[in-house]
């Protein structure tokens, strides 16, 4: 985080304004635990060059707070207001990580409220591995529809 903020940093003072900062991947890294880093994705987590352990920007989203944020981000994010910098956590509602094995603390809860397509299948966010949670209660386009029944016929 320490990379990141420092570059925040240049930034704002070779703007100077004040300037919003999302923060990304801001949650501690379970790497046992998250869909972002199985062998096929092109999410895993840099293992060379400057960004090395740096884990993807969607990593354990949907699992906060049982997945705990990382040690400096209260630091970091002070550090960001004291410079003028407004600080916030990017948390998506679109985005779930189930983990590896759907081992995620609220993979179980979350599964059966994914976005399916019309044939039942799950859908997943855009390239990567991780879940869509739908707008509704029971499913997004399909799930949440009226059952056939609860219509009435226009027929005369």
């Amino acid at each position: 985080m320490r990379i990141v903020a420092d570059h925040f940093l240049e930034f704002r003072q070779w703007a100077g304004k004040p300037m919003g900062a999302s923060w990304y991947a801001w949650k501690k890294f379970d790497p046992d635990r998250s869909t972002y880093n199985v062998p096929f994705t092109r999410m895993r987590v840099k293992s060379k060059g400057r960004w090395a352990g740096m884990q993807a920007l969607n990593t354990h989203d949907g699992n906060y707070p049982k997945i705990p944020t990382l040690d400096s981000l209260s630091v970091e994010s002070n550090r960001l207001r004291d410079a003028s910098g407004m600080v916030l956590p990017y948390i998506p509602t679109e985005i779930f990580d189930q983990g590896a094995t759907e081992n995620a603390p609220y993979a179980a809860e979350a599964k059966p409220n994914i976005t399916r397509d019309l044939f039942g299948v799950m859908r997943t966010w855009g390239g990567e591995t991780s879940w869509r949670p739908a707008a509704g209660r029971n499913g997004g386009a399909t799930g949440s529809r009226k059952p056939a029944s609860s219509y009435r016929s226009t027929k005369t």
